[in-house]
């Protein structure tokens, strides 16, 4: 075979076999938003919109790796649009009980300035008395 040949058979079945390739799905947006375990936690997905009232509406759907009645907190931060923080009652810890497997949080905005978020999900320490 010739060289020419061998080249155009190579470009094809190169070029054929990058057709063939799965397309990859792109990244979840906001996933660098949230913060949490990885030891305890699987992030599945993040959902962001704006209800008719113009609030953010946030869905954090994770999966439990712990048992039923795992105890964890969270904590967001709600930002305007050109990132500065928002005062907000809602900025401490709150306690959420999760099953084993999936779960989800929905965080919804105090005021329609919020443009943007950070949350933190930790597993909740016991606290002696």
């Amino acid at each position: 075979m010739s060289i020419k040949k061998l080249s155009i058979l190579f470009i094809v079945l190169f070029g054929w076999q990058g057709c063939s390739m799965p397309v990859k799905k792109p990244a979840n947006p906001h996933f660098h938003k949230v913060t949490y375990s990885k030891h305890h936690l699987v992030l599945r997905d993040v959902r962001v919109q704006t209800n008719a009232d113009g609030l953010l509406i946030v869905d954090i759907e994770l999966h439990n790796l712990l048992g039923s009645g795992a105890a964890y907190q969270y904590r967001v931060f709600w930002k305007s649009s050109n990132g500065g923080l928002l005062s907000s009652a809602d900025q401490g810890w709150r306690s959420v009980t999760m099953s084993q497997g999936a779960n989800v949080i929905k965080l919804v905005a105090k005021n329609n300035n919020a443009k943007d978020f950070r949350v933190t999900i930790e597993k909740r320490k016991n606290k002696r008395l």
